[in-house]
């Protein structure tokens, strides 16, 4: 559908977001869009805080007066996370931007032992989500229309055939292809979102596709296998690769729309009913909305 972020972002004043991975590519993109619709705060979220700065002081060269607050965040560990959100001192949080994210790996562990796309695409931002649960809710019952965006992929159709292969989500994964692994994390985004959206009616929760985009994503790529980068070079030469203004207006979209229904997966723009079987097995959603849960309880 169409969706002009200029036009259809409506004014945001007296909101607050925050959006990880907010230093680089559609986290960039997202905080410069919502700077232009006078939220009161963004905080933009990052690994390197040096980068966060960098990255906020560019964006107020061209919005002067932006609130922009910056947060040192690093998903691939709980500990970063819950610094983090001890850091977040806001007393409301109307807009949770689950941007950040890594893709096609080396088989790797997170600080807590879970492979290392699986921890930090979806680990990490679940625990920072439970973390923040009590100023989501709080925010939500003062009228607040909260959103909850979990930035996917289509990439979650590369999944093993089951969805999920549990018995590797605290390994190193090199039994599974990078792509394997990737598609794992973002199905998890997805039914993840879908499971959040169940349990608390009172935020509006989705999880969206961005397109094929030119980000830096693929260059840490590099277990990658040769046909995805051939199939992200043919994009790129054809035209097919869109431009990161262009890439976020489906996470914005998702973040400000009226039709937005909690729990569903989007592609860009505002398309519904694309995700595989496995993204809509509500089934398969509570199992790994309780496994993620049982591991969080091991650490908050």
């Amino acid at each position: 559908m169409p969706f002009n972020p200029k036009t259809d972002v409506p004014n945001l004043n007296g909101k607050v977001i925050l959006v990880t991975g907010g230093n680089s590519g559609l986290g960039k993109a997202a905080v410069t869009e919502f700077c232009r619709h006078q939220p009161a705060e963004v905080w933009l979220a990052a690994r390197s805080l040096d980068k966060a700065q960098a990255a906020a002081d560019e964006i107020k060269t061209q919005i002067p007066n932006a609130p922009i607050k910056v947060l040192k965040l690093d998903l691939s560990s709980f500990d970063s996370v819950k610094n983090a959100a001890k850091a977040f001192t806001s007393d409301q949080l109307d807009i949770l931007m689950l941007n950040a994210g890594v893709m096609a790996v080396p088989p790797a562990q997170t600080s807590e032992g879970y492979e290392v796309q699986f921890g930090t695409n979806h680990m990490g931002h679940a625990i920072l989500t439970k973390i923040l649960l009590p100023v989501l809710e709080r925010t939500a019952q003062n009228g607040s229309d909260v959103r909850i965006v979990s930035v996917s992929s289509h990439g979650h159709f590369y999944t093993p055939p089951e969805g999920f292969q549990f018995d590797t989500l605290k390994t190193p994964g090199d039994i599974l292809t990078a792509f394997q692994r990737y598609g794992q994390s973002k199905l998890a985004n997805i039914l993840w979102a879908r499971q959040l959206a169940s349990l608390y009616p009172s935020f509006t929760v989705a999880s969206v596709h961005p397109g094929v985009v030119k980000t830096n994503l693929l260059s840490g790529a590099t277990n990658a296998p040769l046909i995805f980068r051939a199939i992200f070079g043919a994009a790129h030469v054809l035209g097919m690769k869109s431009s990161v203004e262009s890439g976020v207006k489906n996470q914005l979209w998702a973040a400000v729309s009226k039709d937005v229904k909690s729990g569903e997966y989007y592609e860009p723009i505002g398309v519904s009913g694309m995700a595989s079987a496995h993204g809509t097995d509500d089934k398969l959603a509570k199992e790994i909305w309780n496994w993620t849960e049982n591991e969080l309880k091991n650490f908050l």
